[in-house]
C-alpha cells in the first residue's frame, strides 16, 4: 500500500501552480479572476506568494517581480527572484489563469477529501468512539471540501446591479445589447443581448453565410467588438464577396482585379473603413469550443472589451464526445452556451437542417440537424427560408423571410423580410432601395 505521504505528493500540480503565480505576475487582474485560497497551494512558497497577492492587491499596491519581492523582504519571508521569473517565464499563456487555477483547485479537493477520510478511518478503528457521531460530522464535513468562491449572492447585490443598469438605461446606454444595424432584425429582437446563443438556420444556397458576414460588419458598425470563425468558406472568397457587397462592384471583377479608375478610390475607401473597425477573424478548421473559449479571452483581454463572435457552422467544431453525432453537437450547443454565459458575449452560430427541414415550407424546431435538443441550449433560433408572403402581399423570389421559432426574450414581431441581390453577395431591407456603393469624401 502507498505511503499516505506519497498520495500526498501525488496530488498536487507543481506547474499549474507556478502558472497560477506567473498569471498574477504577468497582469494582476487575473488574481481577481482566479478563485483560489493560500491552503489550496500544496507548495508552501506559493502559498506565501498568494497570501502576498492578496495583502497587497488589499493595499492598492502593484504587483510584478520586483515588488513582490520586496514585499516578502519586508515581511520577513525569503523568496528566489529566479523562481518568481520562471513562474513568469515557463507559463504558456497568462490569459489561461482560470484553467490553471482549476488544476489547482482539483487537487486541492482531492486532499482534503483524503484528509478527512483518515481522520473518518482513524476513528472507525477506535472501538471508543460512538461511530453515529462520528459519521454525523464526517456528513457535516463534506459539503466544505468544496469551497466555493463564487456562490449565490444576496438579493441587496442584485438589485445594486439592477440600479446600476437601469441608471444607464434611463441615460440611453444599451450596454447589454448588441444592435447589427439590420433594420429588420435590430426592430424584432432589440438587438442580441450579451451571454445569448443564437442559432442561425436555413437550406443550401440561401447566404447564411453571406447574411452573417454582413451582420459581423453592421455590429461593427454599431460600435461593437466582435469575431468571425469561418470555417467553410476560404479568406480569399468571403473578402472578395464582402468588398463586392461594400463598393457595389461585381465579384468576379473583384476576384480578377478589374476595376476602372473611378472604382480604385471606392475600393480603397471602403479597405480603409474596415481596417479602423473593432473586428477579428479566422479561417481555419480545427477550432474546438475549447480553443474558441481561449481565443475570445485572449481578444476580450487585448481589446478591453469583446461584445459578439460568429461561428460557421457549429458542426465543424472538432470537439470530440459522445457516442455520435447527436450526443457530440449536443455537447458543443452546451458548451457555446456556457461560453457566452461566462464571457458575456452574445454569439451567433450556424446551424444545418435534416432532411424535413430541407423539405418543409416553414421549417421547425425538430428540422435542425441532430433534433430538437439542440435548440434547448440556445436563446433563440431563426430560419433563413424562401419568401413567405404576409398577408395580401405577393410572393418574391428574390426575397427571403427570416423567422423566429424561439426566443427567451420578448420579440416584436415574430419574422422580418429582406431583398436578395442578385448582382451582389448583399441583404437590404425589404422597405428601402438597394444602398448605393460608397465613395470617397
Amino acid at each position: 500500500m502507498a505511503n499516505i505521504d506519497d498520495l500526498y505528493l501525488s496530488l498536487y500540480d507543481q506547474d499549474a501552480e507556478n502558472a497560477c503565480i506567473g498569471a498574477v505576475l504577468i497582469d494582476q487582474d487575473q488574481r481577481k479572476s482566479i478563485p483560489l485560497e493560500p491552503d489550496d497551494f500544496y507548495s508552501l512558497v506559493c502559498k506565501e506568494l498568494w497570501t502576498a497577492f492578496r495583502q497587497m492587491e488589499m493595499s492598492k499596491q502593484a504587483i510584478d517581480i520586483l515588488t513582490v519581492g520586496v514585499w516578502m523582504e519586508q515581511h520577513g519571508k525569503e523568496v528566489d527572484t529566479a523562481f518568481l521569473a520562471k513562474c513568469v517565464g515557463d507559463i504558456p499563456s497568462a490569459l489561461n489563469g482560470e484553467y490553471y487555477a482549476r488544476i489547482v483547485a482539483d487537487y486541492a479537493t482531492r486532499r482534503r477529501v483524503l484528509r478527512e477520510a483518515q481522520k473518518l478511518a482513524h476513528a472507525a478503528m477506535d472501538k471508543e468512539n460512538d461511530i453515529q457521531t462520528t459519521v454525523s460530522e464526517f456528513a457535516v464535513s463534506v459539503p466544505k471540501m468544496i469551497r466555493i468562491t463564487d456562490g449565490a449572492e444576496p438579493i441587496s447585490e442584485l438589485s445594486s446591479r439592477h440600479y446600476d443598469r437601469m441608471d444607464a438605461r434611463s441615460r440611453g446606454e444599451k450596454t447589454h445589447r448588441v444592435l447589427s444595424g439590420i433594420e429588420g432584425f435590430d426592430h424584432v429582437t432589440g438587438g442580441g443581448r450579451k451571454g445569448e446563443l443564437f442559432l442561425i438556420l436555413g437550406k443550401p444556397g440561401l447566404g447564411k453565410t453571406k447574411w452573417v458576414v454582413k451582420m459581423w460588419r453592421g455590429m461593427a458598425e454599431k460600435g461593437n467588438v466582435g469575431v468571425l470563425y469561418e470555417m467553410e468558406t476560404d479568406e480569399e472568397q468571403i473578402m472578395d464577396r464582402e468588398f463586392s457587397r461594400l463598393c457595389k462592384i461585381p465579384t468576379d471583377r473583384i476576384e480578377n482585379g478589374k476595376l476602372t479608375a473611378e472604382e480604385w478610390p471606392i475600393y480603397t475607401n471602403e479597405m480603409e473603413a474596415a481596417a479602423a473597425l473593432p473586428l477579428y477573424a479566422d479561417f481555419r478548421q480545427g477550432w474546438t469550443t475549447s480553443t474558441l473559449r481561449a481565443d475570445l479571452a485572449r481578444i476580450k483581454a487585448e481589446h478591453g472589451r469583446l461584445d459578439f463572435f460568429v461561428v460557421d457552422y457549429l458542426k465543424f467544431l472538432g470537439d470530440k464526445y459522445g457516442d455520435g453525432e447527436t450526443e457530440r453537437l449536443n455537447f458543443i450547443s452546451m458548451q457555446l452556451k456556457r461560453l457566452c454565459r461566462d464571457l458575456e458575449v452574445c454569439g451567433f452560430v450556424i446551424h444545418s437542417m435534416n432532411k424535413n427541414g430541407l423539405n418543409a415550407v416553414v421549417p421547425g424546431l425538430g428540422d435542425m440537424s441532430q433534433g430538437a435538443d439542440i435548440a434547448f441550449d440556445c436563446d433563440r433560433a431563426m430560419f433563413m427560408m424562401e419568401h413567405v408572403p404576409d398577408e395580401g402581399q405577393p410572393k418574391h423570389d428574390d426575397w427571403v423571410t427570416f423567422l423566429f421559432q424561439k426566443s427567451r426574450s420578448q420579440l416584436k414581431g415574430n419574422h422580418f423580410h429582406m431583398v436578395a441581390e442578385t448582382e451582389y453577395p448583399e441583404f437590404y431591407d425589404e422597405k428601402k432601395p438597394a444602398p448605393a456603393a460608397r465613395s470617397r469624401p
